[in-house]
């Protein structure tokens, strides 16, 4: 199993959903906030989505604590799992990753980026559900500009 995705530097998405899955549990066990917050580049040609995707990488590791994780879950989608982060703490930083991944990448012309969240146990009990209702919020968010290009559904890793 590829722990760290070589282009970004996060965790690669099988790693990434396996850690998720213990913070989550022991979230669940403690009887703590855990929010899940996804994010992903309005369709644009692949060469500036990667490149986005790349920039995006090196923000998020920045805006990490150390308890927090962060992986790749497919070519365009970044997820991050927040330990003790209750709802309005994680509406507050997807307000806030939006606004900076599009002013971070706005010379890659991918200045408007989707971001989806979801919270135990609100929106789930298990990293798998979790992490599959923070992708359907921000899909519901997108507003795809060309037809054909919306997002196909994530294979998640759980099993």
């Amino acid at each position: 199993m590829q722990i760290i995705d070589p282009e970004t530097g996060l965790f690669a998405s099988e790693h990434f959903q396996a850690l998720l899955d213990e913070q989550v549990k022991s979230a669940a066990r403690q009887g703590v906030h855990y929010s899940v917050v996804v994010c992903f580049p309005q369709h644009f040609s692949d060469e500036r989505s990667v490149d986005a995707v790349r920039a995006a990488a090196v923000f998020l590791k920045e805006l990490l604590r150390d308890d927090d994780v962060a992986g790749r879950l497919d070519e365009e989608i970044l997820a991050i799992g927040l330990p003790n982060t209750t709802v309005t703490g994680a509406r507050v930083l997807t307000y806030r990753l939006k606004g900076d991944l599009a002013a971070r990448t706005a010379h890659l012309q991918v200045s408007v980026w989707e971001a989806g969240l979801a919270c135990l146990p609100e929106d789930g009990l298990t990293a798998e559900e979790l992490l599959q209702t923070a992708v359907d919020t921000a899909k519901q968010g997108r507003k795809p500009r060309v037809p054909g290009t919306e997002l196909p559904p994530i294979p998640l890793g759980f099993g």
